[in-house]
């Protein structure tokens, strides 16, 4: 029985079926998605659940397409990730410079002091900032989300 399962576990192509098989788990919430993307309303909730569409249709394409502003989502989204990047590259840009060539009394606490708030995670502060935002009557605004970067 052991040699039996030793000559498994040390078959070349074990591993491979092994993350085979983890790849199908991790892939098949996008899978369902993917395929529930082309089923009616009414066969997307249906107990039992069905898993591949009865009937084809792009009737929920065409709704979150044309009935939801995605467009504007999409533009809000790429105009809050150029700003995000343009910052931070500039503000690294300089921050860097300034930490790694100019020694003043106190630069190695400030770098010690950097490098520690590196270890919260962002996580964390996601309730504080909520409560800051919710004060200052920022929530829903494109204010409050630049303001977070």
């Amino acid at each position: 029985m052991r040699r039996a399962f030793l000559k498994i576990v040390d078959h070349p192509a074990t591993p491979y079926v092994v993350l085979g098989v983890i790849t199908l788990f991790m892939i098949s919430p996008f899978i369902w998605m993917g395929l529930s993307a082309f089923k009616t309303h009414s066969e997307t909730f249906r107990y039992p659940p069905t898993y591949f569409p009865e009937k084809f249709t792009l009737e929920t394409m065409y709704e979150a397409w044309y009935k939801a502003p995605i467009p504007t989502y999409l533009k809000n989204s790429l105009f809050m990730c150029l700003l995000a990047t343009f910052i931070i590259v500039v503000a690294g840009t300089f921050t860097g410079y300034a930490l790694s060539q100019y020694r003043y009394k106190g630069s190695n606490m400030v770098l010690a002091l950097f490098l520690f708030t590196r270890t919260i995670p962002p996580l964390a502060l996601l309730l504080p900032y909520y409560l800051v935002l919710m004060k200052l009557h920022l929530l829903n605004t494109r204010l409050a989300v630049e303001g977070i970067l």
